[in-house]
C-alpha cells in the first residue's frame, strides 16, 4: 500500500510540473500575464519541495522571478510575439515539426507525424479544442498532454486499476521517446541562442531540466531505454 501511496503521489507531483512549464508557454494575455507575475514562481516552489532533486531548479527559479520583475504586460508580450508568433520574428518556433525534421529519426513525413500526435490524444479522449491558437505539436499542447495523462494515472491507481494505470504509462513513456523529448533540447538552445527574453531562455532550460529527471521517473526504475 505504501508503495501505491508513494506512486500515486509522484503521478500528481509530475502532472503539476507538466502544467506549470505548459502554463509558461501559454499565449500572453493580461489575466495570464497577472497570474505569471503573481502565482508562477510560488506554485512552483509548492511543488519543487517534494521533488528528489528540485534544489536544481532555485537557481533557474530566482532567474525567472527576476525576469518576472522587470517585465511588463506589453514587455513580455513582445518577447512572445518575437519567439513563437508566425508574424513575429519566429527566433525560436515552438512546435516540434521544426526540429525533428532533419533528424536521422524522422522516417515520417510531416503530416503523418502530426497525425501520430494527434493519435495520442484521441485514443484517450482528448483533442485540442477549435478555440485555441495552438498546433497539437505546440510545446504547450504536448505538456499538457502529460500534464493530463500523468493525472490519469494518479486516478487509476487510487482506484486500484492496475491495468489502465501501466496502459496511462506506457503511453506516456511512448510520447516522450517519439515526440516530446526529441526536440525540447534543441528548442533550448534555439531560445538561449536568441536571448531577447531572460523568462522564456530560463523557463527552456526548466523544461529540459524536468524533462531528464522525469525520464528517470518513468524509465530507469524499469530498467527500460530512454
Amino acid at each position: 500500500m505504501e508503495n501505491v501511496d508513494n506512486d500515486i503521489t509522484i503521478a500528481k507531483l509530475r502532472s503539476k510540473i507538466y502544467s506549470l512549464l505548459a502554463r509558461g508557454f501559454k499565449e500572453i494575455n493580461e489575466d495570464h500575464f497577472n497570474y505569471l507575475s503573481s502565482q508562477y514562481i510560488s506554485e512552483w516552489h509548492g511543488v519543487i519541495e517534494y521533488l528528489q532533486g528540485g534544489e536544481e531548479f532555485l537557481p533557474l527559479l530566482q532567474k525567472v522571478q527576476k525576469a518576472l520583475d522587470v517585465s511588463s504586460l506589453d514587455s513580455l508580450s513582445d518577447e512572445s510575439y518575437n519567439l513563437f508568433s508566425s508574424t513575429g520574428r519566429m527566433l525560436a518556433m515552438p512546435c516540434e515539426m521544426e526540429y525533428v525534421k532533419e533528424t536521422p529519426q524522422h522516417t515520417m513525413s510531416q503530416q503523418a507525424e502530426l497525425a501520430d500526435i494527434a493519435g495520442f490524444y484521441r485514443a484517450f479522449g482528448l483533442d485540442v479544442a477549435s478555440t485555441t491558437p495552438e498546433r497539437v505539436d505546440h510545446i504547450a499542447t504536448e505538456l499538457e498532454y502529460i500534464h493530463v495523462m500523468a493525472l490519469k494515472e494518479a486516478t487509476a491507481l487510487i482506484n486500484n486499476d492496475a491495468e489502465n494505470a501501466c496502459i496511462v504509462v506506457d503511453a506516456q513513456r511512448k510520447f516522450i521517446n517519439d515526440h516530446l523529448g526529441r526536440w525540447v533540447d534543441k528548442f533550448k538552445e534555439r531560445l538561449i541562442q536568441n536571448p531577447i527574453s531572460e523568462f522564456y531562455a530560463t523557463l527552456g532550460e526548466m523544461l529540459v531540466l524536468w524533462i531528464n529527471i522525469d525520464k528517470a521517473l518513468l524509465f530507469e526504475q524499469t530498467g527500460e531505454n530512454k
